[in-house]
């Protein structure tokens, strides 16, 4: 149960994180005041490629752990 635990940890981070930084870029930025467009942008897709990049390393954590437990 543990391994579950820890593999939706990396699972809802990065969601959450990718979420975010959608909205931001997609929701918040195009309303912001004209100065304030292009750095609420870029930062929400900073986010949303963090939030994915955590999932991945969940994932490739995951992938290692059962290799090294295969050899």
């Amino acid at each position: 149960m543990k391994n579950v635990l820890g593999n939706a940890r990396y699972w809802v981070t990065g969601t959450l994180t990718a979420t975010v930084g959608v909205l931001l870029a997609r929701v918040v930025a195009p309303h912001a005041a004209a100065g304030l467009r292009v750095p609420a942008a870029l930062g929400g897709e900073i986010l949303a490629i963090g939030g994915l990049l955590v999932i991945c390393f969940g994932v490739s954590r995951r992938v290692n752990r059962k290799e090294s437990a295969d050899v």
